[in-house]
């Protein structure tokens, strides 16, 4: 049990500096957030299923798996909120953006 712990939360830890490493290099705000919407919460539900294995118990389980239901519900609709009002306040977007399905000019 300990080596699946270990490869999870090593696998979790690497998505993580992943989101890390997106939130600073990607261009813009849309991409910024996709990054850490998508690697991030991948990365926080590995890590909590790594921390399963490493301490099995009902009650951790329990408590995991409310985690990972919050993280993966929220996480969607933060990033779109986040979206919605970079957009709103027209924040730049990267100049190799094509399309822009928010605005109504097509």
């Amino acid at each position: 049990m300990t080596m699946v712990a270990g490869v999870l939360l090593l696998l979790g830890a690497a998505f993580v500096a992943v989101s890390a490493l997106g939130l600073v290099r990607l261009p813009d705000v849309y991409l910024r957030m996709h990054s850490v919407a998508k690697a991030g919460a991948l990365g926080c539900g590995l890590i909590l299923l790594g921390v399963v294995f490493a301490l099995p118990s009902v009650a951790v389980l329990l408590r995991v798996v409310g985690a990972i239901l919050f993280v993966f519900v929220t996480t969607p609709v933060a990033s779109h909120l986040i979206g919605r009002a970079a957009h709103r306040t027209k924040s730049a977007q990267w100049e190799r953006t094509i399309v822009d399905e928010w605005t109504d000019e097509q």
